[in-house]
């Protein structure tokens, strides 16, 4: 990585924490694995997360910003008069997303908790992440939600609470109740 793409040195330097991450759990990240991992100095590491935590804040905020633009992209598609269409988006980008997401933020969880914090900021600093008032029910937008996020829990917590087929169903089921 060079100077002259430090945005890039920084991407890479993400990855190679997400993928160490993945492949050998939240406890193994440490500064000089990353920086090895990412073909970069330790100094250029530092240069741009000068401490673990900087290191895992940016991993959560990566996290949490690929999921807002999910749910961005889903909303784009979505005829902005429609009932319903800021939870048919919701449902897509939880159901259809990255699938390593849980289990990326349940191994940082489990090791960083102290960080975590930067999640509650973000969620609150988000407004696509904000369920407005689309001209759903309450009590059916809330369902929705909850069914979203509660199948969410469960592959953060590695809890798998449906089958494959199941999880299919579930889905289809939210997109039918929000339209």
């Amino acid at each position: 990585m060079t100077k002259k793409a430090p945005e890039k040195t920084r991407q890479a330097i993400i990855d190679s924490s997400i993928q160490r991450i993945l492949d050998h759990g939240a406890a193994s990240l440490s500064m000089d694995a990353v920086a090895a991992d990412a073909g970069v100095s330790k100094g250029g590491l530092l240069h741009h997360f000068p401490t673990k935590a900087a290191l895992v804040e940016g991993v959560l905020t990566e996290q949490l910003q690929s999921f807002d633009e999910a749910l961005r992209r889903e909303l784009a598609t979505e005829d902005e008069s429609s009932a319903g269409r800021w939870h048919r988006a919701y449902i897509r980008a939880t159901f259809d997303g990255d699938p390593a997401m849980p289990r990326i933020l349940s191994q940082i969880w489990s090791v960083f908790q102290e960080s975590w914090g930067v999640a509650d900021e973000f969620y609150a600093a988000s407004p696509t992440l904000q369920p407005p008032a689309d001209g759903l029910m309450p009590g059916r937008a809330l369902l929705i939600r909850a069914a979203c996020d509660g199948w969410w829990y469960g592959e953060f917590f590695d809890w798998p609470l449906v089958t494959e087929a199941e999880r299919a169903e579930l889905r289809e089921e939210l997109l039918r109740l929000a339209r």
